[in-house]
């Protein structure tokens, strides 16, 4: 099966569920909204991967609501500014971070609200979960302490780590060298070490790993997957026409001591994910409400007080387990 050119396909609306396996969305989603599912692979098994190879042109009939720091309006992520590719780009998770990612009730109220505003143009609308943090964990669980400012949140352990004692880094270093070129440790022998040599983790995975358990991880993903679901269910009531629901790309958790989504991987959890479409009449869809405001952006006078945009998307890329 070749990979899904999803600018190619036919949709008014691409709903995008960050790292969601087509496994587990297959066994959900019927709970929560009716259409035809199949399965679908995608270009790239990471998000900035999926991105280039599938929106490098101009898509002037398109309005991108991103609640994820790799598609941004004006900043460069990896090479990539999303404002030159699309007609607008809604950069949710620059002035909606809340629990160490973009809420999905904050995606659902940008983009009600964004609806009106762009008559005749197509929408993209890219959900964070159930990529990590999970949110039933609760705010201790996914590791986050407050960041200084307009930087989103750290996680916690990140600037302990500084303090970490000398031996246990440098001993750190020096196993990794050993694990990094084979698969003993699975493909993150850095989470594996840090557990053993009690460093603080430094990723929202890393984190519940360090702490719970597979299963714990697993019924967290789930529970994000559910979360996600039960708003989108919500957001599809003021939405018509053809409506495919989707992702960037799957997660590993734990398969061959494997986790999380390496770029350039070609795992098949990686690469499947779903493709539910749903086609919807006019008629049954609801009108915006003044309860739906999006998020304003701050004013020049409070975004002279925020971080500079740049170190604004690195934080928050961290705190999502890149860079």
């Amino acid at each position: 099966m070749n990979p899904t050119n999803f600018i190619e396909e036919k949709w008014d609306y691409l709903i995008i569920l960050d790292a969601c396996r087509y496994d587990y969305f297959e066994s959900m989603y019927a709970d929560y909204i009716k259409g035809e599912l199949s399965k679908r692979i995608s270009a790239g098994s990471s998000t900035n991967q999926w991105r280039d190879a599938n929106f490098q042109g101009k898509y002037d009939d398109i309005v991108y609501i991103s609640g994820n720091p790799h598609l941004s309006e004006n900043t460069s992520v990896y090479d990539y500014i999303a404002g030159e590719h699309f007609h607008k780009v809604y950069d949710v998770w620059r002035y909606n971070w809340s629990q160490g990612t973009v809420l999905p009730e904050d995606i659902n109220k940008t983009a009600i609200q964004s609806l009106g505003k762009h008559p005749g143009k197509r929408f993209i609308i890219h959900y964070m979960q159930p990529h990590a943090p999970y949110l039933v964990l609760g705010d201790d669980a996914k590791g986050y302490a407050q960041c200084q400012g307009d930087a989103g949140r750290c996680l916690a352990g990140e600037n302990d780590y500084k303090n970490a004692p000398e031996y246990k880094k440098k001993m750190l270093k020096w196993l990794l060298k050993l694990f990094t070129w084979n698969n003993i440790l699975g493909n993150h022998p850095d989470w594996m070490l840090r557990k053993w040599l009690k460093l603080p983790a430094r990723a929202p995975m890393e984190y519940v790993l360090q702490h719970y358990d597979n299963i714990a991880l697993r019924n967290a993903y789930k529970e994000n997957i559910r979360i996600v679901l039960q708003h989108v269910a919500e957001l599809l009531k003021y939405l018509s026409g053809r409506i495919i629901i989707t992702s960037d790309h799957g997660d590993l958790l734990g398969e061959g001591r494997c986790y999380s989504h390496p770029p350039k991987s070609v795992h098949r959890i990686l690469l499947e994910v779903p493709w539910l479409v749903i086609d919807k009449k006019h008629k049954d869809v609801l009108q915006p409400d003044a309860d739906n405001q999006p998020a304003e952006r701050p004013d020049d006078a409070e975004m002279s007080q925020c971080e500079d945009a740049d170190e604004q998307m690195k934080a928050k890329l961290r705190d999502l387990g890149y860079m």
